[in-house]
Formats: structure tokens, sequence, C-alpha cells
């Protein structure tokens, strides 16, 4: 897990880190995906401007349309799981 700091703008809860989906232990960058742990939703990192901090955004239909189809399954299958294992409130 690596360390983040960031809410997800559709729940509102603090995301404080974050797993990369091939078990390394890469820090996310600009441009790479997501899932709400909470609420399941699909999210992206991105800096407001170069000086600022990532943050998490909503998936937008431009993004989903540019992504070749193994990362939208892995993507589907991240979100159905998290829908079916919600964390402990």
């Amino acid at each position: 897990m690596i360390a983040t700091d960031s809410s997800c703008p559709v729940c509102a809860n603090n995301l404080d880190s974050a797993t990369n989906a091939d078990g390394s232990d890469h820090p996310p960058e600009e441009g790479d995906f997501s899932v709400c742990a909470y609420c399941a939703s699909p999210l992206r990192f991105h800096r407001k401007s170069p000086k600022d901090g990532l943050r998490l955004r909503l998936v937008s239909d431009a993004d989903m349309s540019d992504l070749d189809r193994e990362t939208k399954i892995a993507l589907a299958q991240a979100i159905t799981y998290l829908k079916a294992n919600p964390p402990p409130k």
C-alpha cells in the first residue's frame, strides 16, 4: 500500500492509501486510475496545476473511451469486487 492524501469526489471519504493492481509499490502518478474503496466510483489521479499534489476526480466518458480493453476489464473487476465487499463502517 502507498500513502495518499485525497478524498473521493463522490462520497467524500478520505482515501489515505492506494494499492497497485500489479502488486508493485510504485506510487500513483497523474493519469493513473483508481476505485474508491467506499462507494466503488471509478477515479483518476490529476493535478489542477503543476505545483499541486495529486487529487482524485471522477472518471469521465472520454477517459473510458481512451482505455484499452484490458484496463477497462480490470477497472470493471475492481468496481464489482468493491461493491460486493465494502469496507466495514
